[in-house]
């Protein structure tokens, strides 16, 4: 890989660093091997802007001679007795819509999660706290290649696994899988090209040993001791979420009650206010036709009082104020309209009203 850099190398048995040497152990006199092929090494610490080692002849798989440094420096610091700071096993954790978890479909909904990476499930529980472990052994394990895939540690009868990511810019490692099926913790180096290249052994020794170094469970078995709280959790959260929506269900069926009995009410209201409305309008109509009454008698009595004072003489034309002419009857004597003879008479003349002309007593 052109522009590789690698900080690694092989001194006296052990992994070093580019930063450990001085500026007069440059070139061979660094007296250092590549960790993948044992080649002779020569630091190059001239005018290139990062320090490094390369191959004095012929060089192998560079990227392969970065990552087997890596791991065989972590190797080292692990089997130094050094405290190793093991970050919280964290379950993250939801329930099905609906349901309730069980032995089967539990594995769908919980998911392992470390103290130091952000997670946006709200529902966590912490299986294991962070803590510092001077691990028993340390034994690195290789794959069928030869190529370096884990490695294995064992602390008081408990074995776990760590696997390293390189920095993306060494090369990109894809997903990282279990090892062996064992508690498997990822050492995340992904962003760290930085640091490594500008640590010495021990200030790479302090930042892979603190709480700072990115550090990520991918599998522990220890997860599913919490899985029968976690069912336990996830049937009470059931029963209270159905009786939740039982009170709401109350409450919807009470608010449709309550819209329903408001319905009802202003429907009477507006009944009410209609009927008391018609009897309000037939009140109006019968003080009209009342008044109208009153009007017509007393303008009756008002006429009847001018006929009283008429000196009704035939042939005179007596009218009154409505332009109606009034004729008195020959017969009965009453005083009436000439819509009400049938007979008018003439000069010197009394009519005939048509009530006694139907009574046949003609003149």
């Amino acid at each position: 890989m052109d522009g590789l850099r690698n900080p690694f190398a092989v001194r006296d048995g052990n992994i070093i660093l580019i930063e450990d040497l001085s500026e007069h152990e440059r070139g061979l006199k660094c007296n250092c091997q590549c960790p993948a092929c044992d080649g002779e090494f020569i630091a190059r610490m001239g005018d290139v802007k990062v320090y490094h080692f390369a191959h004095s002849k012929d060089a192998c798989d560079e990227i392969l001679a970065y990552t087997t440094g890596l791991y065989r420096l972590i190797h080292q610091i692990l089997s130094s007795g050094s405290p190793f700071y093991v970050p919280a096993l964290v379950a993250a954790y939801s329930f099905p819509s609906g349901g309730v978890l069980n032995r089967h479909n539990i594995d769908s909904y919980v998911k392992i999660s470390s103290d130091g990476y952000s997670d946006r499930s709200k529902n966590k529980m912490i299986v294991s706290p962070g803590r510092h472990i001077t691990f028993d052994s340390a034994e690195i394990v290789c794959d069928g290649k030869g190529h370096m895939e884990a490695i294995e540690l064992s602390y008081k009868n408990s074995r776990m696994a760590i696997k390293v990511m390189p920095p993306d810019t060494v090369c990109k490692s894809g997903a990282v899988t279990v090892h062996k099926g064992l508690a498997t913790l990822v050492l995340d180096f992904a962003n760290d090209l930085s640091v490594i290249q500008s640590s010495n052994t021990e200030g790479f020794q302090k930042y892979l040993l603190s709480e700072s170094c990115s550090k990520r469970w991918i599998h522990n078995p220890k997860i599913e001791t919490v899985y029968p709280d976690l069912i336990a959790r996830s049937e009470k959260e059931f029963q209270a979420h159905q009786k939740r929506e039982k009170q709401r269900e109350e409450e919807r069926r009470q608010a449709a009650r309550e819209r329903a009995e408001l319905r009802r009410f202003i429907a009477e209201q507006q009944a009410a206010q209609l009927e008391e409305h018609k009897r309000l309008e037939e009140e109006q109509r019968e003080a009209e036709r009342v008044a109208a009454l009153e009007r017509q008698k007393k303008s009756d009595e008002e006429r009847y009082q001018w006929l009283e004072n008429q000196n009704f003489q035939q042939a005179d034309h007596i009218i009154d104020s409505h332009g109606n002419r009034w004729i008195q009857c020959r017969q009965c004597g009453e005083r009436k309209m000439t819509s009400h003879f049938s007979l008018y008479g003439g000069p010197n003349q009394i009519g005939l009203c048509t009530a006694c002309a139907r009574k046949g007593n003609p003149s």
